[in-house]
């Protein structure tokens, strides 16, 4: 059976945090194994986005590459939908939420891998993923 690579494109899912606190809901992508790759993230518990990278050194929580300011700088609400888009290119990575883009971030230590959705310690509705090329 063959997987699906990823080197360059958008990754979109809509989100939905059901329960009041919940700590992540993540597209990862360039994904090669639990230790190696980078997620897109939005935290009902901390009200922020990141871009983070994963591998040994920090395969628990990641070192962030960017983020939207910090604890409470991209409040969010139980029930309420949320567009989160990634664009890759080369080592450049946007992020965007509902249409706007919150941040950028540059790291070339993976060039290719995996793409899929993740929630941590969160009730989490995922819905309308996608991943095609950038126009």
């Amino acid at each position: 059976m063959n997987s699906l690579i990823l080197v360059d494109g958008a990754i979109e899912v809509k989100i939905r945090f059901t329960d009041d606190v919940g700590f992540r809901a993540e597209i990862i992508f360039r994904y090669t194994d639990n230790e190696h790759y980078y997620t897109f993230t939005l935290s009902n518990e901390y009200d922020g986005a990141t871009l983070t990278k994963y591998s040994l050194d920090n395969s628990e929580y990641g070192v962030n590459i960017a983020d939207s300011g910090g604890v409470g700088s991209y409040p969010t609400q139980k029930d309420t939908e949320y567009t989160l888009r990634v664009e890759i290119q080369g080592n450049t990575f946007r992020c965007f939420i509902n249409g706007v883009e919150l941040f950028s971030g540059t790291d070339d230590t993976y060039s290719t891998g995996k793409v899929g959705l993740k929630a941590r310690r969160a009730i989490v509705q995922f819905d309308d993923f996608k991943v095609s090329r950038i126009p």
